[in-house]
């Protein structure tokens, strides 16, 4: 449902949905039971086995140059927060967990757990290149696990696409 009262509209042709997601292969109940275990006194959360964009590992978006994008991105994530970044697009904040904000301009984006974010990415001028934008599992210290050497699957780079006969 749009918001009649959006105090945004008007200054973005489309709207698009980015979910990120961490992924693991145990299920709850034996994630939970790991975490506050006594052999957990710190109560680390769970190592993720990956992370995912709109339920995938990539995730492309189709700009047709010179339009505005309104970019909802949602970190459905149970305990991973998520840094995003968009290559050459900056994004313009406006919208901060359904509160509308003063529109902010930001390189890069920490998402929690459960967050939400809305951000204006205005389309480049021609079609000369695609570009990708890079979503990475924060790497803080709750996920440090100094018995295990991290493995991190943990980037997903995902496209915008402005001429499918290029490169990515």
């Amino acid at each position: 449902m749009h918001d009649p009262k959006d105090p945004y509209k008007g200054q973005y042709d489309e709207e698009l949905v980015l979910t990120m997601s961490d992924w693991y292969h145990d299920k709850v109940p034996k994630l939970i039971a790991s975490m506050v275990s006594p052999s957990n006194p710190r109560g680390a959360p769970p190592f993720p086995n990956a992370l995912l964009v709109n339920e995938s590992t990539t995730a492309n978006f189709k700009f047709i140059p010179g339009k505005t994008y309104k970019i909802k991105m949602i970190n459905m994530a149970a305990f991973a927060s998520v840094l995003i970044q968009f290559d050459s697009h900056p994004m313009n904040i406006i919208e901060a967990d359904g509160s509308y904000t003063v529109k902010k301009e930001a390189y890069q984006l920490r998402i929690a757990p459960a967050q939400r974010y809305s951000v204006l990415l205005k389309a480049q001028t021609s079609t000369r290149r695609n570009y990708a934008f890079l979503a990475s599992l924060d790497m803080n210290r709750d996920f440090t696990n100094t018995a295990v050497a991290p493995v991190w699957p943990f980037n997903v780079t995902g496209n915008i696409i402005y001429d499918e006969a290029k490169a990515l």
